[in-house]
């Protein structure tokens, strides 16, 4: 007697390419993350970081050589108060 079992797998393998797929996609995230741990040497009064060679540096240019991150730069409300009054004369911020 001869007997024959036949099963789709269809879906089978195509939940595991999709799960091949999302693994190599998060390796590929995973080589692109640049992360900054332990501490960083910083100047109290300028804000400015000491790299590895002993250099110093603005902190948002240091931050950018490390990381994804792009900064942009405005004033606070203190910084504009403190340091552009006559730009406040007649404005209510």
């Amino acid at each position: 007697m001869l007997a024959a079992f036949v099963r789709d797998v269809t879906e089978q393998r195509a939940g595991e390419r999709e799960r091949e797929r999302l693994i190599s996609d998060l390796q590929a995230a995973l080589q692109e993350v640049r992360q900054l741990s332990g501490l960083l040497p910083m100047c109290s009064h300028c804000k400015r970081i000491r790299d590895a060679d002993g250099s110093w540096h603005q902190v948002d240019v240091y931050v950018s050589r490390h990381t994804n991150v792009s900064f942009t730069h405005g004033l606070c409300p203190e910084c504009l108060k403190e340091h552009y009054p006559d730009y406040l004369d007649g404005v209510d911020p």
